[in-house]
């Protein structure tokens, strides 16, 4: 049996994540079973309820949707079924908690390339920069829309010789995978290696 595994229960029914249609959706269940509405669309992988907002009509959550290496944050207006990225750059979220007014949310992120952060963030910062077309690395996280509580990179971490990850793509058979190069740190890319 391929059982829910994240459910929230509302006043006349409840919302559960489903592979119905072989990617992870939102999906509404009312009690007297009449009624099963598809709340999200698209490729989501791994989605989690961050918060069910009745009063607001809105849903947050957490998935797999742009990329599959990276958990970003969404919300979801349940009227339009519009879906809102409200995580920023190319980062992976974690352990979002969201304030009870829906206006900041606290998370962790990181990258292959970046040492996980622990952030305050304001919302309605974040989705403007996540619709922005095109913005320099960082610019989001460099603005007041987002708060640095804690660094885990530490003030030498620059100072040491450590080699870093570079993210890459690679097409097998048609089908493009996620992959991951870690270069030596003396690697000469002028020269030619065995």
């Amino acid at each position: 049996i391929d059982w829910m595994e994240d459910m929230q229960f509302v006043e006349d029914g409840f919302f559960m994540v489903r592979d119905f249609e072989m990617w992870e959706q939102i999906y509404f269940q009312s009690f007297d079973g009449k009624r099963l509405e598809k709340i999200t669309d698209g490729k989501n992988w791994g989605i989690r309820f961050v918060k069910v907002d009745m009063k607001e009509g809105s849903i947050y959550f957490t998935a797999r949707r742009e990329v599959s290496t990276r958990n970003d944050f969404y919300k979801v207006d349940l009227k339009t079924k519009k879906i809102t990225r409200l995580s920023f750059g190319d980062y992976n979220f974690v352990g979002v908690r969201i304030a009870p007014d829906n206006r900041h949310y606290v998370a962790q992120y990181s990258n292959s390339t970046t040492p996980t952060k622990l952030a305050v963030v304001d919302i309605k910062g974040a989705a403007r920069a996540s619709s922005a077309k095109v913005a320099p690395k960082d610019a989001f996280e460099k603005s007041s829309g987002v708060k640095v509580i804690a660094d885990s990179k530490g003030e030498k971490f620059d100072q040491y010789k450590l080699a870093i990850p570079q993210m890459l793509s690679i097409t097998v058979d048609g089908y493009v995978l996620p992959a991951q190069v870690i270069w030596p740190v003396d690697l000469d890319p002028s020269k030619k290696y065995p």
